[in-house]
């Protein structure tokens, strides 16, 4: 079944398989009747009523583990994919290949079944789970985005269950986005540091000078989460429009520009040989943005992720319940490290 829009309403989904790996630890959670999840009157109160989920029992282990949990988790609750309403995912930021398996799963469930799909931004889904308390505080969600960088937004969470962004999620230098974060804070609210890694603002903070009060809660990405995001934001999107939030480069594609101006300064042969063609530096600027925009289109991202959801759609998954998708694991590995975030 093929979605005949974009972009389609959700409220009658009840329904909904949530997954996330964009962290260090995998997890999918299910929801039979999003309706057990309620918000308060005066903020945002979601607790785990009504939710099933499901956690890998190792690190960086997405790729070998996710579609079985998908599959123990539905059977669990006597389910199949096509009784599903949605399917919700973490898009990102986190870990760029994280991202990349759970994004292809998502879009090889979806074209399997025909399933909407809800794209959760991983910031806003990180913060859920410390939003009520009283006075409602400014959640700020940090993961480590590695070379002298974080991920990280600013939200304070309304009556109504909106999230009010304060400062866009982006990739920030830590002191930058502390900056930032002084100026949003004047209403005295205690700031909540969240994530896998907050203390990573810990040596930088000084109460005094930045003036607010704050507090770190360690915490990693979760499924539940996700779904808890999603069924306050129902909207969905066909399969073909789920793009990652990557925020920036990824390394790969970083290393090959770098390369690629690497090579642009060394070409004094090469541009010695062009001007004698008839060539002029403007000619040859040209070639080489030509080059560089058609290398990096066809080498990186959307050439990997599209080679993911292939591969994701390709064979048959021994689980009754996911029979139909599979992730291909040659070229995709998380026993090491992601360096990629």
């Amino acid at each position: 079944m093929m979605m005949s829009s974009n972009k389609h309403n959700t409220d009658e989904h009840k329904k909904i398989l949530a997954i996330e790996t964009t962290g260090p630890i995998a997890s999918v959670a299910y929801i039979k009747n999003s309706d057990t999840l309620s918000c308060c009157s005066t903020h945002l109160c979601l607790d785990n009523k009504g939710i099933n989920e499901l956690t890998s029992e190792k690190k960086l282990n997405h790729l070998s583990e996710l579609v079985p949990m998908i599959g123990r988790l539905l059977s669990s609750s006597g389910l199949q994919l096509d009784d599903l309403d949605a399917l919700a995912v973490s898009a990102g930021p986190g870990s760029f290949t994280g991202t990349r398996i759970g994004i292809s799963t998502a879009r090889a469930i979806a074209q399997v079944t025909g399933l909407p799909i809800i794209k959760v931004p991983s910031l806003q889904a990180l913060g859920f789970d410390f939003c009520c308390n009283e006075p409602a505080p400014i959640i700020c969600p940090v993961i480590d985005a590695r070379l002298n960088q974080i991920y990280a937004g600013a939200y304070k969470f309304e009556s109504d269950c909106s999230i009010k962004t304060l400062i866009p999620e982006g990739a920030y230098a830590a002191g930058n986005f502390l900056d930032r974060l002084r100026f949003k804070s004047m209403d005295e609210r205690t700031v909540i540091f969240c994530g896998e890694n907050p203390e990573l603002l810990e040596n930088l903070l000084d109460e005094g000078s930045f003036g607010f009060s704050y507090e770190f809660i360690p915490s990693l990405q979760k499924a539940s989460s996700v779904l808890k995001w999603a069924v306050l934001n129902p909207d969905t999107i066909d399969y073909q429009n789920l793009e990652p939030i990557y925020l920036r480069k990824a390394e790969a594609q970083r290393k090959l520009d770098e390369r690629l101006a690497a090579e642009s300064r060394g070409k004094t042969d090469e541009q010695m040989a062009a001007e004698t063609r008839g060539k002029t530096d403007e000619q040859m600027a040209a070639e080489t943005r030509d080059k560089t925009d058609e290398q990096m289109t066809a080498e990186t991202r959307d050439k990997t992720d599209e080679q993911m959801t292939a591969k994701t759609c390709c064979k048959v998954n021994k689980h009754p319940a996911v029979e139909n998708i599979c992730v291909e694991k040659k070229e995709y590995t998380e026993e090491k490290p992601d360096e990629e975030r």
